[in-house]
């Protein structure tokens, strides 16, 4: 009866810190358990996705004619030099 108790309790409390601190279980590369805040990850900022062409000069909002267009970042896609497409942002 007292192992059956300490099991419950054990699992409640894993499930009120799983509701009040999210976690994340990685494995590293040498096999070890690592726990990671969920909160930090997602923390890192969220960036715009936008689409472009090898050889365009522009970065566009989907895809805007014909062509092979490849996902991209909004920072990266300015980091090309690329413009916003005038017909994606009008």
């Amino acid at each position: 009866m007292k192992k059956i108790r300490t099991r419950f309790l054990a699992v409640c409390l894993t499930l009120l810190l799983g509701v009040c601190a999210p976690m994340q279980l990685q494995t590293a590369d040498n096999g070890q358990l690592t726990v990671t805040s969920i909160t930090k990850i997602d923390a890192k900022k969220k960036s715009k996705t936008v689409y472009i062409t090898r050889t365009g000069e522009c970065y566009h909002k989907r895809k805007c004619g014909n062509g092979t267009y490849y996902k991209s970042t909004l920072k990266h896609a300015k980091s090309l030099g690329l413009r916003k497409c005038k017909k994606c942002y009008k």
